[in-house]
């Protein structure tokens, strides 16, 4: 794992232990978020929208962090990235379809963590040249 992606992931665990409880999220949960976020965006049913917000609010933060092209540690700025954003960019409802689309095309990886998914997504959508 890159050094970069580890001090971002210890950073989140960290919150998460000074604010509360860190809850999991698994692909099956973030596949129904996810499902229900692109119904609202295509039908405008208010009833998807709690859902389908939770999934548009996760992939686009980890779309920010993932598609970022310097990730800033402390005094050091890293040029790394996971996935390199098209350079007509990327909407995060483009986003959302292609996790949805990785995780049906991937269900044997459903039962892990949500936010290793959508990286995985989006650096397969848009790898780095």
């Amino acid at each position: 794992m890159k050094k970069s992606v580890m001090v971002c992931w210890f950073i989140l665990m960290a919150c998460g232990l000074l604010f509360g409880k860190v809850t999991t999220l698994d692909g099956n949960e973030l596949l129904t978020k996810c499902e229900d976020a692109m119904r609202f965006v295509d039908t405008h049913n208010t009833d998807d929208l709690s859902s389908g917000s939770y999934c548009l609010g996760f992939v686009n933060g980890i779309m920010q962090m993932s598609l970022d092209e310097s990730v800033r540690v402390g005094s050091k700025t890293h040029a790394e990235s996971l996935a390199c954003s098209p350079q007509e960019g990327i909407t995060t409802g483009q986003a959302v379809r292609v996790v949805i689309k990785y995780l049906h095309d991937h269900p044997e990886q459903l039962h892990r963590d949500a936010h290793i998914l959508v990286v995985e997504a989006l650096r397969i959508a848009f790898p780095c040249k």
